[in-house]
């Protein structure tokens, strides 16, 4: 007969990095597969919010192209590790809502924005980026950023602005040589 510590000993066994049901592969499997599909990630802890505001929240992140999931902390650390990712076993701690994002970081960061002014109960965790974790200060630090498209657009006219100039200069100094070689023709012509 096993004492109550043998029984701790070998259920710590099972529970620590090890999973014995399929169920459990299967999930850490699915999950391996969204972390490879999707560069970022947000943590949330979605405790006090109710099933109705999780549901809306979710809409709202799917028009952003993306997706909220529930996931079970000690699978999903281990989803983390098969990927390559940060180990992230001090953020998922209490129950964890995950935010998964293809696109843009700050685009999913707007969304997680307005929820922290809508649902008091919300908070927001951590999150991951292009592999490098990023704190809930820093999460939203990236929420006030434009998106990569408006970025972008201000690069292009930063650009476009001294180029426009320039050729606007230049056309200018060549019509004024036009204008004074034609001057000069007329000149002795006359």
């Amino acid at each position: 007969m096993q004492t109550h510590e043998g029984v701790n000993a070998m259920t710590n066994r099972h529970t620590r990095d090890t999973m014995p049901s399929k169920a459990n592969r299967e999930a850490v499997s699915a999950l391996k597969s969204r972390l490879s599909t999707n560069s970022s990630l947000i943590f949330i802890d979605y405790r006090g919010m109710t099933a109705e505001q999780v549901k809306e929240m979710k809409k709202a992140l799917l028009k952003k192209g993306a997706r909220l999931n529930v996931v079970k902390n000690r699978i999903f650390n281990i989803a983390l590790k098969e990927s390559g990712m940060p180990d992230m076993a001090t953020l998922l701690v209490e129950p964890t809502a995950v935010i998964f994002s293809q696109d843009d970081l700050s685009l999913a960061s707007e969304t997680i924005n307005a929820a922290g002014k809508k649902y008091p109960t919300f908070k927001l965790k951590g999150g991951i980026t292009q592999g490098i974790v990023l704190s809930a200060a820093d999460v939203l630090k990236v929420a006030s950023l434009p998106s990569r498209e408006i970025l972008l657009s201000r690069l292009v006219g930063a650009v476009q602005g001294p180029i426009s100039n320039y050729v606007f200069t230049l056309k200018g100094i060549t019509s004024k040589l036009v204008y004074a070689l034609s001057a000069i023709k007329d000149k002795k012509a006359a």
